[in-house]
């Protein structure tokens, strides 16, 4: 925050590596329920984004032979589409790494701040409205003027009053080849 107004903050990749939070714990000997309880408690403890990356990862022993990694990731920090890219350079990463190597990447053709600086300026300032952005914003907003304040779509049930946020866990297990 800068003078009362959210900033963005750029993260060197040195301080990235020195401010990553990765935890290792080792749960042998323990039951499901307290390996469960770990991971839980990993994906339900949240980010102070004035100080925390937005990414933790805590990598589990649950026995001599088996790990369990648990990767909680800030939804500001990422979003449908990174979280294939992510997955895919943690794969790749996790095989050079096996194969004794480091990972080689191709650098990227544009950082996400390049693209939000081009974007800026082609699109203008919402403000402005003569801009680009002015025009797709009165679009939308008349557009969606009488849209419901939220979806009222809920085929199976009715609506909570209360949010429960409940979910489900699907567990299953890779073999060894895999």
């Amino acid at each position: 925050e800068h003078d009362g107004e959210p900033t963005q903050v750029i993260v060197s990749m040195g301080d990235v590596a020195a401010g990553a939070c990765v935890q290792v714990s080792d749960l042998r000997g323990t039951d499901r329920t307290q390996v469960d309880d770990a991971i839980a408690s990993v994906v339900r403890t949240g980010f102070d984004l004035a100080v925390d990356l937005p990414i933790r990862v805590t990598v589990l022993r649950v026995d001599d032979s088996r790990w369990a990694v648990v990767i909680a990731v800030h939804h500001h920090a990422i979003d449908d589409w990174s979280t294939p890219a992510m997955l895919s350079d943690l794969s790749s990463a996790y095989s050079a790494r096996v194969d004794n190597v480091a990972p080689q990447w191709s650098p990227l053709s544009a950082s996400y701040a390049q693209y939000a600086v081009w974007q800026r300026t082609v699109l203008g300032d919402g403000t402005d409205p003569a801009s680009e952005l002015a025009a797709h914003l009165d679009y939308w907003c008349s557009t969606l003027a009488d849209a419901p304040d939220e979806s009222i779509i809920t085929p199976d049930r009715p609506r909570r009053t209360h949010p429960t946020h409940e979910g489900r866990d699907v567990s299953f297990v890779l073999d060894d080849d895999v």
